[in-house]
């Protein structure tokens, strides 16, 4: 039987990325699979959309990474790619904090699979503010950890940006070239994961998450990335017996073999999340 690591033992990958998040996703790759990684030099991801807006994000996060791996893998002829894909925004359930969605995916051509792991975090800097003057931009800057941590500054229309600000003397150049005296600007910290520590450290542990899911095989065909859940909301209320929206059920399936195992959950659900008898 072939474990997960022989799958990949001394094969080489490509990580699809221009932000240097080769530092920390080569080092757990190499030491937990034997992968032997680089990067293309010249490869521009930026094509795929950009977090100043510069360029939109024309299709999904997932959808754009998988398209982001599949051109480094044209572009290398190899059949065994990585790479990573960021979101930041509200919280879906506390709006009023932010948080950071990060997809790591694995594209092996060669045995036809492709594994995601997702990170959900709150450990992130990302926030927006319009600042008018000096001092709001300075108070700002606190908030992000600058200098550690990069800064854009642009104008509000986007005709002025600039990005990758990491030190207070091309900080206030910057400020005085986009007018910050006579007008607005947006302050944003700099998501590029080399500009932005917290980023890559999130990178690093949703990367090492992936190494999770594909170490864990199939118990029937032993292919790596047994950790697909499908989950089925329906759990019944411990009064009435209605379908509540919390998950009654879980269920793991082989992307290869379509191998599952379902799993039950051995509970009734509070009232609380009862529409009939907590409308």
């Amino acid at each position: 039987m072939s474990t997960s690591v022989e799958f990949f033992k001394g094969r080489k990958a490509v990580i699809a990325t221009k932000h240097s998040k080769e530092t920390v996703m080569q080092p757990l790759l190499n030491e937990h699979l034997g992968i032997d990684c680089f990067t293309i030099p010249g490869f521009d991801t930026d094509v795929f959309g950009t977090f100043a807006g510069e360029v939109e994000r024309v299709l999904s996060p997932i959808d754009t990474l998988r398209a982001k791996i599949n051109a480094a893998l044209d572009m290398s002829q190899q059949d065994l790619g990585f790479g990573n894909e960021g979101s930041f925004g509200p919280h879906p359930q506390i709006p009023f904090i932010p948080c950071g969605l990060e997809l790591v995916m694995m594209i092996d051509r060669k045995h036809k699979l492709e594994i995601v792991a997702s990170n959900l975090t709150t450990e992130t800097n990302f926030r927006q503010e319009t600042i008018n003057n000096i001092q709001a931009l300075e108070t700002f800057l606190q908030s992000i950890d600058f200098p550690s941590h990069a800064v854009i500054l642009k104008q509000e229309n986007n005709a002025g940006l600039k990005k990758g600000i990491n030190n207070w003397e091309d900080l206030y150049q910057a400020s005085q070239a986009l007018g910050l005296e006579t007008n607005a600007l947006i302050a944003e910290p700099d998501m590029r994961a080399l500009f932005n520590p917290t980023r890559m450290e999130t990178i690093k542990a949703t990367t090492q998450m992936l190494v999770d899911k594909i170490l864990q095989q199939c118990p029937e065909c032993h292919m790596p990335g047994f950790g697909d859940e499908q989950k089925i909301s329906g759990l019944p209320c411990e009064w009435c017996g209605e379908a509540t929206d919390l998950m009654k059920q879980k269920i793991i399936v082989c992307q290869h073999c379509q191998y599952q195992v379902s799993y039950e959950v051995d509970q009734k659900a509070s009232p609380m999340y009862c529409n009939q008898c907590n409308p």
